[in-house]
């Protein structure tokens, strides 16, 4: 029978825990850990790596497009209060209404057989209203030839104000919209005579002088001598709008 003494020598001779076994312990537990550490680092780094999901892109707002100086080219048009044939109608829009500056609003569509798209515009008579744009036109596509003959002004003329000189300048209206502008001779300066075109749209006539020195473009608004003047009207000149035209020399 073995004592304790050597019960506990042959355990430690089958068994032996040398320092060399304490050291391989202690590295398995530092890789182990290291493991762990390479593993947790990794996933980060993976999800650093991943393609990150776009943020919902805003579109720019779409810049209005405004187109300016615009007259009514239809007679009895009328004026909406939304971009819609069936909205309310606020008013009506005589032949040759000055609107002046509008908005585009809306695609283009098609409204009894014309293609347009709605005009979104402030005025004296109407804060905010809409008009189709067939029914319109800017200033700058009226200055054309009318045809046929319009009696108010067909074998009349019109006196500018003199030149800086004193030379007299006249409009002679003809059938057609043919018209003569001629600048009167003065002292030992010859006539002057140039020839151009000219558009009425209902009270305005839009004129452009093609040929010569004294080309350029003019607007003339026509009034009745009386209420039972029939075809007989003066003329009045303007360079903005119609309804500034009273303020310009007759």
């Amino acid at each position: 029978m073995l004592d304790a003494r050597e019960q506990s020598i042959i355990i430690k001779e089958a068994y032996p825990m040398t320092a060399n076994m304490k050291s391989l312990s202690y590295r398995r537990n530092v890789i182990s850990i290291s493991l762990v550490m390479v593993s947790f680092l990794t996933t980060i780094f993976l999800s650093g790596c991943k393609e990150k999901t776009p943020l919902p892109s805003v579109a720019p707002t779409k810049k209005e497009q405004v187109i300016k100086d615009l007259y009514v080219t239809a007679k009895n048009v009328n004026i909406r209060a939304l971009p819609s044939i069936n909205s309310a109608v606020l008013g009506i829009a005589e032949l040759g209404m000055y609107i002046g500056e509008a908005i585009v609003e809306g695609k283009e569509e098609t409204i009894n057989g014309k293609k347009g798209t709605w005009l979104k515009f402030s005025s004296k008579e109407f804060k905010k209203g809409y008009i189709f744009s067939a029914f319109v036109k800017e200033e700058s596509d009226l200055y054309v030839a009318m045809t046929g003959t319009d009696y108010r002004v067909c074998d009349k003329s019109y006196g500018l104000e003199p030149m800086d000189n004193g030379a007299w300048r006249t409009l002679y209206f003809y059938a057609d919209g043919y018209v003569e502008y001629i600048q009167d001779a003065l002292f030992d300066m010859p006539e002057k005579k140039s020839t151009g075109k000219y558009n009425i749209v209902g009270t305005i006539i839009f004129i452009h002088i093609d040929t010569g020195e004294l080309g350029g473009h003019y607007k003339l608004r026509m009034y009745p001598h009386d209420e039972d003047s029939g075809y007989s009207v003066s003329f009045r000149r303007f360079k903005n709008s119609p309804e500034e035209c009273d303020k310009e020399m007759p």
